[in-house]
């Protein structure tokens, strides 16, 4: 699935890098409004670990016990809603780096929290609506569609995983085509400087080769030379000796 972003209103890691630093504002305005509920909510009078409380009837005594529980189902709330945000800044800024530096490894803690976040949502949107209308002893209709909120929410957070995904596949592949075009580079470079030995070789026996040949060259020139003195010599003694011999004879 592909998702192709207008160029009259801007690139994908523009919109990417926008969507991210605005996803870390909103999970800091999360955090913030748990910590203010929380504290808001624990405003009034608790109760310490070994206070003696004096209550005058059952009820009393439950309703402490029922505050009590509450406190401590509020804490608990508090920690997940903690949890969410800090998650949630930390990859939104690695997301925001990661398009500034086109680095994709930067994009994969925000693909793998915000999937476990869609899971989530629609998850438990799922569930409220199924329990509002049909477990619960009495149906109620208006939590049911208040229910349907976090399943849109899910829904939205698709898209936005969807096009940070399409970003990522194209770092990914912009890296791979760098390094595919560097390992074709490499072994050229590699063949001609391990070639260069083998040639400044050939280029060393040539000229030893050439300086050898020319000694045996002068020396076939010089015995070429010789050879008609040598034979003019032979036909002089030749002549000589016919002539003293003709001298003789007479």
């Amino acid at each position: 699935m592909e998702v192709k972003i207008k160029s009259w209103c801007c690139s994908l890691d523009t919109a990417v890098g926008v969507m991210g630093g605005g996803m870390a504002a909103l999970y800091l305005v999360v955090g913030v409004v748990a910590v203010g509920w929380v504290v808001l909510h624990s405003g009034g009078d608790g109760l310490e670990v070994g206070s003696v409380v004096e209550v005058d009837s059952l009820d009393e005594a439950y309703s402490d016990l029922a505050r009590i529980e509450e406190e401590d189902a509020t804490l608990v709330y508090l920690v997940i809603a903690l949890s969410i945000s800090l998650l949630g800044i930390m990859s939104s800024l690695l997301l925001v780096v990661g398009t500034m530096r086109n680095s994709p490894c930067c994009l994969l803690p925000w693909l793998a929290w915000h999937m476990v976040i869609i899971l989530c949502c629609i998850g438990s949107g799922l569930y409220t609506v199924i329990y509002f209308l049909f477990l619960d002893d009495e149906r109620d209709v208006v939590m049911a569609v208040v229910s349907i909120g976090p399943i849109l929410a899910g829904i939205f957070l698709i898209f936005l995983w969807v096009m940070v995904d399409q970003l990522y596949t194209q770092l990914k592949q912009g890296i791979q085509t760098t390094q595919s075009q560097g390992n074709v580079k490499r072994p050229i470079s590699s063949l001609i400087y391990v070639n260069k030995p083998k040639i400044n070789a050939l280029s060393s026996r040539s000229s030893t080769s050439t300086r050898s040949l020319r000694p045996m060259r002068n020396k076939r020139h010089h015995h070429r030379q010789k050879e008609p003195s040598r034979k003019s010599r032979s036909l002089e003694h030749i002549l000589d000796s016919s002539s003293n011999s003709s001298n003789s004879t007479y």
